[in-house]
């Protein structure tokens, strides 16, 4: 995988589809690991003919809960089409209480016309925040071609595991589009939005409304796709809060296509009801910053404003632009002792451990931006020689005034050598090494001369011990040049693990104060890795799922600095 292979979206916040007045809050379950051309054909020398994104939504859904209605998210799958096995490639948000959703995250997939690209969805009611579909109530299924889903719009009936139609399990509807990614890349802020004298409610209890605001992109076909949707907001003379979206997700860059805003009144049973319909386009909000749009008795009043914006490629072009790469290994007890075969920290000499996979799979893709190709390795959770003493940060080379070690060659050598020396024992913390890593990122050139952005990746095997501590930590973070990755390794339960990766709920302090980045992702590495996998499959998995969103969050945080390339200034 190379950097190159990102995502075009770039923003400050969480993506747009997170923001769903009705999506749960539960911790976001998809995995967007985009890896259509490692599981859909022969390992892909071709060039994909281009990208298509795949809106989804569903109608008439079986209820699957007693009190309530059900949880639905949809789950895509494509299918290796020389082992024949199915493999996920990424899942919606999950909309609360309704049985007619329509998911504001995409599926976005490479196509190649040469191939027969089999995909497949899978609907779920969602009883949890596992991860596990086991754990959700499986709701129904269809299977296609990609060549078949992506012609214009499509619904299927969904049928049971088996592939029954007699019960009747609700509709599923794909629509299907070209992205456009070859034109300029703009990024629309929506910095106030007010509305005044929605249309009361009928009844007695009521009267007032509670409507959450959502812009629809349209289509070449003229079909309306939901692509950003607010949290609701109770009263006749609503404010919403600031975002942003790129032109891309919002028009697929072209400025002159209609978009609909609605106010869509929701009820506690989950039940909507779209009051108010506007329709602009991203033209008319860059050439008129405070736009009013009128629907009968009902003003909406936009201040916005448009701007170009950065490419990762561009920063990487600039020639004054690398990463570092900062490592942490758990060497807590609960690893298991590292000379027995089950231990977590045993080592081989015919297959990688759980951290050595995660250590080479990852330090191979950032040292290639990195000019010395030296990184600062630690652990954290052992007692070390000859004190005894308990460290959570001491350096993998046991130098603390210089923890660099040269490549992931070394970290590896390095981190063997370790396990043989100290003692496993405990807690859990990581706050310690969040902090040490932000310290010296302070210290680091930041400007237009030079950047120089970190990734610190941890590895542990276990929930963490001082949750609100580092959370303090995060937030302290997310103000620098840096992102963090958290492995999760072994069977353990990491679900309270979730809360620290921003994607549906920004972190915060016990203060209070939200991160002003989400520059956590959590990746559980069982999902990926089992000790007799073939590695070279599940590498390029593993990275695609790890390193996804940094590229954006470089963007994010040199781009909102107005820290740009040379290239994109001329």
């Amino acid at each position: 995988m190379t950097f190159g292979q990102y995502m075009s979206g770039y923003d400050d916040r969480p993506p747009p589809y997170v923001a769903s007045c009705h999506s749960s809050t539960r911790t976001n379950l998809s995995h967007s690991p985009s890896v259509a051309s490692q599981w859909s054909g022969h390992g892909h020398d071709l060039e994909p003919l281009t990208k298509v994104e795949l809106s989804i939504s569903c109608a008439n859904l079986k209820d699957m809960d007693f009190f309530s209605k059900s949880d639905p998210m949809v789950v895509m799958f494509v299918k290796h089409s020389q082992s024949g096995r199915w493999k996920e490639y990424d899942r919606t948000e999950c909309i609360d209480d309704n049985l007619n959703p329509e998911f504001v995250k995409k599926f976005i997939i490479d196509y190649y016309f040469e191939e027969v690209q089999h995909i497949k969805f899978e609907v779920y009611d969602l009883d949890s925040n596992s991860r596990n579909l086991k754990h959700h109530d499986f709701i129904g299924k269809v299977e296609m071609t990609l060549a078949e889903a992506s012609q214009g719009t499509i619904t299927r009936q969904l049928v049971d595991k088996n592939g029954n139609t007699r019960e009747k399990r609700g509709e599923i509807t794909i629509t299907s589009e070209e992205r456009n990614e070859g034109g300029c890349n703009k990024k629309f802020f929506f910095n106030r939005i007010s509305v005044k004298d929605i249309p009361k409610l009928n009844g007695w209890f009521s009267s007032k409304p509670n409507c959450f605001l959502q812009i629809s992109k349209t289509n070449e076909s003229s079909n309306e796709i939901v692509v950003y949707k607010s949290s609701p907001v109770y009263g006749r003379d609503p404010f919403y809060p600031k975002f942003s979206l790129d032109s891309i997700d919002l028009c697929n860059n072209d400025t002159h296509r209609p978009i609909i805003i609605q106010l869509v009144h929701q009820e506690r049973n989950g039940d909507v009801k779209s009051l108010c319909r506007f329709q602009t386009t991203p033209h008319q909000l860059e050439s008129t910053p405070m736009l009013e749009l009128v629907f009968k008795n009902t003003f909406l009043t936009i201040e916005s404003h448009s701007e170009a914006w950065p490419s990762f490629m561009q920063y990487l072009n600039s020639g004054n632009f690398e990463m570092d790469f900062h490592v942490a290994i758990d060497f807590t007890a609960s690893n298991g002792d590292p000379s027995n075969p089950n231990s977590l920290h045993y080592c081989s000499t015919s297959n990688p451990n759980s951290y050595e996979f995660a250590i080479s799979s990852v330090g191979q893709v950032l040292e290639q931006y990195d000019s010395d190709r030296r990184f600062s390795a630690f652990g954290f959770g052992a007692r070390l020689p000859p004190s005894g003493q308990v460290y959570h940060d001491f350096a993998l080379n046991f130098d603390p005034t210089n923890p660099e070690i040269d490549g992931t060659i070394g970290i590896l050598e390095a981190y063997r050598r370790c396990i043989q020396t100290v003692r496993l024992f405990g807690p859990t913390n990581f706050s310690p090494i969040i902090r040490r890593t932000t310290d010296t990122v302070r210290r680091i050139q930041n400007d237009a001369q030079k950047q120089t952005y970190t990734v610190l990746m941890i590895i542990t095997d276990g929930v963490i011990t001082d949750m609100d501590q580092t959370k303090d930590a995060i937030v302290d973070a997310a103000d620098q040049a840096m992102s963090i990755i958290i492995i999760g390794v072994g069977k353990a339960d990491f679900t309270n693990m979730e809360v620290l990766d921003g994607d549906d709920v920004r972190i915060t302090n016990r203060n209070g104060k939200p991160a002003k980045r989400d520059i956590v992702q959590f990746v559980p590495m069982k999902d990926f890795f089992t000790k007799n996998c073939n590695n070279n499959a599940v590498n390029h998995r593993f990275n695609q799922e790890v390193l996804e969103e940094i590229p954006r969050q470089v963007v994010d945080f040199y781009a909102n600095r107005r820290i740009v390339p040379s290239a994109f200034n001329s």
